[in-house]
């Protein structure tokens, strides 16, 4: 069944029949490896290079069948961030505190990782995090991942949630750790008052 779409994938619960395990299989949409043919390659990379840690999506596998590139993916059966979001809003209710603080320690992690393995993960949004069933927060969505070092031409990277983005990211600046917690921070700011800053 869906489980959501992307700019560039549109994502699916699925059986590794291997394991006999739930896994979210990414499909790269045919228009999005046309614009973009090493966009996977470098998000397998990027991924792996991030390594475990139980704050981001894990992959599982990657490859190409029947000419359409795939991620098998962690499932995460607690849906996204932003799914809780807007449950808590349809209910009129705010995100207790003690679970703001908790997503906030995870999420930290997971971006201290993220910085610590040389990335700067660019797309901190709700929608990009993802919960499990202890409702505890992963990190994921690497389309627009970029190493730390590497060029910045703005026109050539992959587009951003431009909610949560950081002012030199909109204005097409130079990027680094600090455009993640910027993003880091409006997400926060969200789960507590239960609107974007």
């Amino acid at each position: 069944e869906p489980l959501g779409e992307g700019d560039r994938k549109r994502t699916y619960l699925a059986l590794d029949t291997n394991l006999d395990r739930k896994v979210a299989l990414a499909l790269v949409k045919p228009e999005a490896a046309r614009s973009d043919p090493e966009g996977t390659r470098r998000e397998v990379e990027i991924l792996c290079q991030a390594g475990n840690h139980d704050s981001i999506v894990t992959l599982h596998d990657s490859g190409v069948f029947e000419g359409t590139e795939y991620l098998v993916l962690e499932f995460l059966p607690g849906g996204t961030l932003r799914d809780y979001l807007d449950k808590q809003r349809r209910r009129n209710r705010r995100v207790p505190v003690a679970e703001v603080m908790q997503f906030g320690r995870q999420l930290a992690r997971a971006v201290s990782q993220v910085h610590q393995r040389g990335l700067i993960h660019r797309d901190i949004a709700p929608a990009n995090v993802w919960l499990d069933e202890r409702h505890v927060a992963h990190l994921g969505d690497f389309d627009s991942a970029i190493l730390t070092g590497a060029p910045q031409d703005p026109q050539a990277m992959p587009p951003t949630t431009e909610a949560y983005a950081s002012p030199e990211q909109i204005a097409g600046g130079r990027l680094d750790e600090r455009s993640d917690l910027y993003s880091l921070g409006a997400v926060l700011y969200e789960l507590v008052t239960g609107q974007r800053p």
